[in-house]
């Protein structure tokens, strides 16, 4: 197949079949929304997947060898949970798989765009009817300027061959709840609730609330081994003290024994 793509875009990226793999940054803000998310779901979805899961941004995605010659196709966040691990035997070549190629791939679970003002009808209407042909269950638009969406977020799911609109779920009252005001909506590819909050996308897990990225969880994870650490050196200086009263009280328990029976003796 001839390297040279038939619809080139300037500072994309090709694999040596001519496909492309990445997209040249459109936006500041969109560059910084794309990178947040991807930074929080890697290792959210290692933590329960394990390396199966892999996470992608602006990754040329094909259904067939056709789409080739079609306009090219990069969701800013690619989920799969299978698709991960690079090393299984029978998986082609790394330097094959720069984009995803449905034909050596696994369908993945989930993706997003993010919309711009320049890509705004083709990320509502063209692009989730590409992704329903290819069968991924879940496709989300998050538009953080309210170009197309009035809440900033759609979510289509797979229901039999056709997308659904999602509609609004609120955690359980064991779960988390989110903040007052927010319409959240459940992702069962992520296992997290989404919800949009000024200009960004939250991701919201039932257990712990919002997610963080890796410094954050970090930080958090370490202040809460610093707490732990504290109120065990608390108990343990509580157990020394009550030992160290058990044994003053025992002392002057003996100790009236003995005068006790020093009393009787006499």
């Amino acid at each position: 197949m001839p390297t040279t793509p038939p619809h080139p875009v300037p500072g994309g990226e090709y694999d040596r079949d001519g496909f492309l793999h990445s997209f040249p940054v459109e936006n500041p803000h969109h560059f910084q929304i794309r990178t947040r998310l991807g930074a929080v779901l890697v290792p959210r979805m290692r933590r329960r997947h394990g390396d199966r899961a892999l996470v992608l941004g602006d990754c040329g995605v094909y259904g067939r060898p056709a789409d080739r010659h079609a306009p090219p196709l990069a969701p800013d966040i690619l989920v799969s949970l299978t698709a991960g691990d690079l090393y299984t035997p029978g998986t082609p070549a790394i330097e094959d798989r720069l984009s995803y190629k449905l034909w050596q791939e696994p369908v993945p679970d989930f993706v997003l765009e993010i919309v711009s003002k320049s890509s705004g009808k083709r990320d509502i209407v063209e692009k989730p009817a590409r992704y329903e042909a290819m069968g991924i269950p879940e496709c989300w638009i998050f538009d953080p300027l309210r170009y197309e969406i009035e809440d900033g977020l759609q979510g289509h799911l797979l229901l039999g061959d056709r997308y659904r609109l999602a509609h609004p779920r609120s955690p359980r009252p064991d779960e988390v709840p989110l903040p007052r005001g927010a319409v959240g909506y459940w992702s069962e590819a992520l296992g997290l609730h989404l919800y949009v909050d000024g200009r960004e996308l939250v991701l919201h897990d039932p257990e712990t609330g919002p997610l963080k990225d890796l410094a954050a969880e970090t930080a958090n994870r370490e202040a809460a081994e610093e707490r732990a650490s504290r109120e065990s050196v608390r108990a343990d200086q509580e157990t020394a003290r009550a030992d160290r009263e058990a044994a003053r009280v025992a002392a002057l328990e003996a100790e009236l024994r003995t005068l006790r029976q020093r009393s009787e003796g006499a």
